[in-house]
């Protein structure tokens, strides 16, 4: 892909773009949880 086209520009990738973030959105904990210790 060229450096110059973002993916959240491109309609065919936007599902794909979601399910990433929804992928990292529950795989790392809220801001402000911190972390014990």
């Amino acid at each position: 892909m060229r450096g110059d086209v973002s993916a959240g520009s491109i309609p065919e990738l936007q599902p794909a773009v979601d399910a990433c973030h929804d992928f990292f959105t529950a795989a790392l904990p809220p801001l402000g949880t911190g972390r014990p210790g």
